[in-house]
């Protein structure tokens, strides 16, 4: 039998009103952005602030680097993030998002770095109910 602490506990979905939400640096994967990406987005919205970096050459307003290599990948997301002026942050990337993310230099702002699974399908691009799941499902 499995002790579990939790069993019987309301599940905590979204931070509370007064519950400040965390900062998320979210990098796409390839031939993705944060056009196609929006409904996943707009579902870590409920929890977090998101900021997402479109890598160069996947967005119309981020033209492809001079240089396409990982080492400027990684270059070009480090000048995004320290723009972005965040005193914390959790770092996320999607599949080469998170090859790119992985290579960084260690920030001591960054909480944490969390990869997520490189395939995401039409259900998961759509999410409007919990888990992505449709009311069919």
């Amino acid at each position: 039998m499995i002790n579990n602490p939790e069993a019987g506990k309301k599940p905590r979905t979204k931070p509370s009103v007064d519950e400040p939400k965390e900062h998320l640096v979210l990098v796409n994967s390839f031939y993705t952005n944060s056009v196609l990406l929006r409904g996943f987005v707009d579902y870590l919205s409920d929890h977090f602030h998101v900021h997402f970096i479109d890598l160069p050459g996947f967005s119309l307003d981020s033209p492809p680097l001079e240089e396409v290599s990982l080492e400027s990948f990684c270059r070009y997301a480090e000048d995004r993030i320290e723009a972005l002026g965040l005193e914390q942050y959790i770092l996320t990337g999607i599949s080469f998002g998170y090859t790119v993310v992985s290579r960084l230099r260690r920030d001591p702002r960054c909480k944490g770095v969390v990869a997520i699974f490189p395939f995401l399908g039409k259900k998961s691009l759509s999410l409007n109910t919990p888990c992505g799941l449709s009311a069919a499902t």
